[in-house]
This record gives C-alpha cells, sequence and structure tokens, in this order.
C-alpha cells in the first residue's frame, strides 16, 4: 500500500535539462532513426 505507481525518478540525480540532453545524445547514438519505442 506504500508503492508508489509510477517508475522511480531520478529527482536530486539530474535535471530536466540534463535528462533531455542524454535522450537526445542517445538518440544521436542510434545508427538509424526511430520511430517511436519500436525496437
Amino acid at each position: 500500500a506504500g508503492y508508489e505507481p509510477h517508475m522511480p525518478s531520478f529527482d536530486g540525480l539530474i535535471d530536466e535539462g540534463e535528462l533531455q540532453m542524454l535522450l537526445a545524445y542517445l538518440k544521436a547514438l542510434s545508427p538509424q532513426p526511430t520511430a517511436g519505442a519500436r525496437q
């Protein structure tokens, strides 16, 4: 009854700006453009 209904957040580790930069970095590493989350 004490569990949060969402994934653990990275609050206190990285801020929103750094998260966006990380996502953009991972996208750049992808060998081809991804459509949605299809893998």
